[in-house]
């Protein structure tokens, strides 16, 4: 009697301690270990914290990588509108390189031609004429294009001349284009859009003039103001090119030929034809 009574209490206590351990949160399956009953807990609240963690991290995730699409995507456009224009000056330069060589010396690059009061509107339909006379290519970028009131422009990525090369500095492309001048000729515009007040201006008068220098060193100028009085004709350098010529009235002539059917005066992107 004592050994069933035993056998059936044992019965009874075994499934009640099984019930308080499942309600105090242990495992079963343990052995009791305390390591594992604490890793499971530890698992829980990891879980629990990453699932926060995870949502942050999400969001997080989302955020970065809409700024990262954003900004990489915003800069890649800039980027490659920037390329594509400077690409496009380059290419269409006559004799233009891709944007290589050194920064010239004085006289290696030299203002050779300059429109400074042409038929179309002032001052965008207004270019310059610079000639790479060394026999390196030359960058004109971070140079500084200044004007005979100290206004000045520096020069954008992107802008070189093989040796030789001729090319046209315009104050706007399109402008300087629909006065016929070859779209292929010019490389580089230095005020579009700009105000007709702002930015360079090529005076007609006898302060006009026009200097290239990389930082405080004149590379080139033309001090044309007081030369000539003409609309519509060009001032242009008569050879051979040298740096001296750019004060000297006597090495400049006004044009005489239209480079383009119902054109101004002159020899845009090519050699100059003073007699």
């Amino acid at each position: 009697m004592h050994l069933r009574h035993s056998i059936s209490f044992l019965i009874l206590v075994s499934p009640l301690a099984v019930w308080a351990g499942c309600a105090n949160g242990a495992d079963p399956s343990d052995t009791g270990d305390t390591t594992g009953g604490s890793s499971d807990v530890d698992a829980g609240e990891v879980l629990d914290g990453g699932s926060t963690f995870g949502m942050n991290a999400s969001t997080d995730d989302a955020s970065v990588a809409s700024s990262d699409a954003g900004v990489s995507d915003a800069g890649a456009s800039t980027k490659d509108a920037s390329t594509k224009v400077d690409a496009g000056s380059i290419d269409s330069g006559s004799g233009g390189g891709g944007g290589g060589g050194t920064a010239p010396t004085q006289g290696e690059v030299l203002i050779t031609e300059v429109m400074y009061n042409p038929t179309g509107s002032e001052p965008d339909a207004e270019w310059i004429e610079v000639t790479n006379v060394s026999a390196a290519s030359k960058t004109l970028s971070g140079l500084t294009i200044e004007d005979g009131s100290a206004r000045t422009h520096v020069i954008g990525s992107g802008v070189s001349l093989a040796p030789g090369a001729v090319a046209v500095l315009a104050r706007s492309k399109s402008a300087a284009v629909t006065a016929h001048l070859p779209a292929a000729a010019v490389v580089y515009e230095y005020g579009a859009g700009l105000a007709s007040t702002a930015g360079i201006q090529l005076a007609n008068g006898s302060t006009g003039a026009v200097i290239l220098r990389a930082g405080s060193t004149v590379i080139s100028q033309v001090s044309y103001g007081g030369w000539y009085s003409a609309t519509g004709a060009s001032v242009q350098m008569a050879a051979p090119y040298t740096f001296a010529a750019g004060t000297n009235k006597s090495a400049f002539c006004l044009s005489a030929a239209t480079f383009a059917a119902g054109s101004d005066l002159g020899t845009p992107g090519t050699m100059n034809d003073c007699p």
